[in-house]
C-alpha cells in the first residue's frame, strides 16, 4: 500500500500490522516508511481515514528526518559512521586485543573475533557514557547544596523515546546512552533538565525558573538538539 503526501509531493510506503488493540498507531520508520498497527478486523476505509487524518504528521517526521542526524539505527561496520559529542567519526573494524582507540575523525574498534564487535563497541561507549554523566552531575554541586540534596545515582542504558527521566524517591537519574552522540553542552542540558526534575515533577513555571537559574542558555541548547538529533527505534 502507497499514500501520496502532498506536502512532501511523493508517495510513501505503508506497512500494515494488526494486532489485538483497541487503537491505532501510526509510525514512520528510519527509512521514511509508515508503518500502522490497527486493531483486528479493521476496515480498509477505516484505515485510509486514519492515514488521511495522520498526513500532516507523517509529512512533519519525514522532513525532520530527513534533516536529522537518526540516533538509534547505526550501524558498527567498517566504514559506517557514530557521533560522539556531537563529531562524526568513521567506524574501523580491526583484528587485536579487544578495545576501542580514537584517532583523529576515527573510532577504531579492535576485536579478536569480528563476531564480537558490537559487545565490544556498547561496553566501551557505557563506560564513557557513565563516566562522562558522572562528572558533568558531579559538578553541579552548588545545585545540590541550594537544594538540600543528595547527588543522586545514574543508570544508563539505550532509549528510544526520550533522552533521560528521573525518580525523586529513589534520588536516581536515568540518562540516555545516546546522549554521548550530542555535543557536551547539550548533554549537560538533558542532566540538568533531569536534576530540575528532582525538584519540580513538572513543567510548571517554577521548574523553568529553577533551569534557568542553574543553565540560563538552556533553550539554545535545547534547540540544537531538537534541530539535528532524532531517536528513532530500529524498525
Amino acid at each position: 500500500m502507497r499514500l501520496y503526501i502532498d506536502s512532501i509531493g511523493r508517495d510513501v510506503d505503508i506497512d500494515i500490522e494488526y494486532k489485538r488493540t483497541s487503537r491505532y498507531l501510526v509510525r514512520v520508520t528510519p527509512d521514511m516508511n509508515v508503518r500502522i498497527t490497527c486493531p483486528l478486523g479493521a476496515k480498509t476505509f477505516e484505515i485510509n481515514r486514519v492515514l488521511d487524518n495522520a498526513k500532516p504528521w507523517i509529512a512533519q517526521r519525514i522532513k525532520k528526518l530527513e534533516k536529522s542526524i537518526i540516533l538509534g539505527n547505526e550501524s558498527l561496520s567498517s566504514g559506517s559512521y557514530i557521533y560522539l559529542f556531537g563529531d562524526r567519526k568513521t567506524i574501523d573494524t580491526r583484528q587485536g586485543k579487544p578495545k576501542v582507540l580514537l584517532e583523529d575523525d576515527s573510532m577504531i574498534v579492535y576485536v579478536e573475533d569480528e563476531s564480537k564487535v558490537k559487545n565490544t563497541f556498547d561496553k566501551w561507549w557505557k563506560n564513557l557514557a557513565e563516566i562522562t554523566f558522572s562528572d558533568i552531575i558531579n559538578k553541579q554541586s552548588r545545585f545540590f547544596n541550594d537544594m538540600c540534596l543528595d547527588t543522586p545515582s545514574i543508570s544508563v542504558k539505550k532509549m528510544y523515546t526520550r533522552w533521560g527521566s528521573c525518580n525523586k524517591r529513589l534520588n536516581k537519574v536515568n540518562l540516555n546512552s545516546y546522549l554521548l552522540s550530542l555535543p557536551y553542552e547539550c548533554i549537560e542540558y538533558v542532566i540538568m533538565h533531569e536534576l530540575a526534575h528532582l525538584v519540580h515533577q513538572n513543567h510548571k513555571q517554577e521548574f523553568y525558573s529553577l533551569l534557568v537559574k542553574y543553565m540560563p542558555d538552556w533553550k539554545q541548547r535545547k534547540k540544537v538538539i531538537d534541530d539535528n538529533f532524532l531517536l528513532c527505534k530500529k524498525s
